[in-house]
């Protein structure tokens, strides 16, 4: 059977706490047949040293740094220019793949060519508590969770004059132009690990503007808008409660472990150095 060349491409940025297992969830894929495109942001600690380690080890990693920070989505975009394969995953520099993510994804697409895309569930986790959420989203839609997306290459580009929802505004707005679709699996592939001293790097929490206003009435996102212009410790109990009024309650985590999937993400946790 024929196996595309899938190009995951990662930004980073002072990401030492985390580097490792996201690369360690990424080479361990089933789908074998991709390279790693890992864009270094000027960190100040020791991200660099470990992703030229990694370089040396796996001839499919392949570090980038250009001298300055390009931040997130300026970053994607200089990657994806770099990029030779014919579909692109996308992934963050803290977030935790499950081994068949790629492999469900691409056979999925190159077996349904009306979709432009693809996303899975996710497991959003706090380690606070050490409980979580899985969360799944429409099965036909404009969106995906941003880390669990892979998608058909293109021209087209991250909108980068505004980093506030600039990947929904890639996927609803450029990618999905013209009425095309993303199909989501039902699967929990991704973990977003969500810890406040760890560096999300693609998060941009709002602040009033009205360029940020103007895109969160066309994204239709005005309650996000208004979410992320809470303080911190509100942002994060207002978004726990809709996750809960939405997806259930806060599972712990000894029954994430009972479901196949989280029992395998949060393993790369417990396997952190």
């Amino acid at each position: 059977m024929y196996s595309p060349l899938v190009s995951i491409l990662i930004c980073s940025f002072n990401a030492e706490k985390t580097i490792r297992w996201t690369l360690e969830s990424v080479l361990a894929q089933t789908y074998q047949n991709f390279e790693v495109l890992v864009l270094d942001n000027d960190s100040h600690d020791k991200t660099r040293k470990i992703l030229e380690d990694y370089q040396t080890k796996d001839p499919r990693v392949k570090l980038f740094t250009v001298g300055k920070n390009l931040w997130a989505y300026a970053g994607i975009n200089y990657l994806l220019d770099q990029a030779k394969g014919e579909y692109i995953a996308i992934q963050d520099h803290d977030d935790v793949w499950t081994p068949e993510k790629i492999e469900h994804q691409i056979s999925f697409l190159q077996n349904h060519e009306e979709f432009v895309a693809c996303g899975t569930g996710y497991l959003e986790y706090y380690s606070s508590n050490q409980t979580g959420f899985f969360i799944t989203l429409p099965e036909q839609t404009n969106y995906a969770w941003h880390t669990s997306l892979v998608f058909r290459k293109t021209s087209k580009r991250y909108e980068t004059s505004n980093n506030y929802l600039c990947d929904l505004n890639f996927m609803k707005k450029i990618l999905c132009d013209g009425g095309d679709k993303i199909a989501n699996l039902p699967e929990i592939a991704v973990l977003h690990y969500n810890k406040k001293h760890l560096n999300n790097y693609s998060f941009q929490r709002a602040k009033f503007s009205w360029e940020n206003l103007k895109r969160a009435v066309q994204l239709h996102l005005i309650s996000r808008f208004l979410i992320d212009l809470l303080p911190a410790k509100l942002h994060s109990k207002v978004d726990r409660l809709i996750f809960s009024l939405r997806y259930g309650g806060l599972k712990p985590e000894k029954e994430i472990k009972s479901d196949p999937s989280g029992k395998v993400l949060l393993e790369y946790l417990e396997k952190r150095g």
